[in-house]
């Protein structure tokens, strides 16, 4: 029943509709790794292309070190505030979009550095909050309201 109302209600996109969305993933910063979520808020202005806000963040394990007498670890938490749009390639004529996106925004980071000595003594530091301007390019599909995409983020170097 659930399958026959999810199939039957969908329609990929339509102008003049807007769309809102939840997102979770997994983060790859250098040999780390982490998860982000976000809130997404788009309007379409035609049948294959929206413009929107969206708003999330991330926490992040960047490097972790371990050795018999000791072990550090780096963390990135960060938080967004972007412009972007995405590009659908189906014209909104059927459930499966290929789609292209881009996106320009502020970026928060705060890293973390923590370490801890084999005589059990922690050592942390913090680095000051910064604001970054950068960009996003994504690019994925979507089936039916099912939505898979490939996001880049492009931040300035910080410290």
């Amino acid at each position: 029943m659930l399958l026959v109302l999810f199939v039957i209600s969908l329609n990929a996109q339509e102008k003049g509709k807007i769309r809102f969305g939840l997102d979770a993933g997994m983060t790859l910063p250098g040999m780390g790794a982490g998860f982000s979520g976000d809130m997404d808020l788009r309007y379409n202005i035609l049948d294959n292309l929206n413009l929107g806000v969206k708003f999330g963040g991330a926490f992040m394990l960047k490097e972790l070190n371990a050795s018999e007498a000791s072990a550090s670890a780096i963390m990135n938490i960060s938080s967004i505030g972007m412009l972007h749009g995405d590009y659908y390639f189906n014209k909104g004529t059927n459930m499966f979009a290929p789609f292209v996106g881009a996106g320009i925004g502020s970026f928060s980071l705060l890293n973390i550095y923590i370490a801890d000595t084999s005589s059990g003594n922690y050592t942390y530091d913090n680095v000051p909050l910064e604001k970054k301007i950068g960009g996003m390019l994504r690019g994925g599909f979507e089936l039916g309201h099912f939505r898979l995409a490939l996001e880049y983020y492009i931040i300035p170097s910080s410290t």
